[in-house]
Parts: structure tokens; C-alpha cells; sequence
């Protein structure tokens, strides 16, 4: 999954992040491509 489709994946879940906890997230999750597998 692309960082771009993880707020809409996490929006549909119910979650409402903001940008700066949503950017710690791909921080800490993401690879160098920006994709997060889970």
C-alpha cells in the first residue's frame, strides 16, 4: 500500500489522523519507495 492510500484506507476505518501523526506513521513504516506492506 502506498502512503498516499493509507489515509484513505485509514479514514474508511474510522481513524481521523492528522498530517503530522500520519507522517510519523510512514516514518516509521515505509520503506524507501514510500509503500508500507502489511
Amino acid at each position: 500500500m502506498s502512503s498516499h492510500e493509507l489515509r484513505g484506507a485509514l479514514t474508511e476505518a474510522g481513524f481521523q489522523l492528522n498530517s503530522a501523526v500520519l507522517e510519523v506513521i510512514v516514518a516509521r513504516y515505509a520503506d524507501a519507495e514510500f509503500a508500507i506492506d502489511f
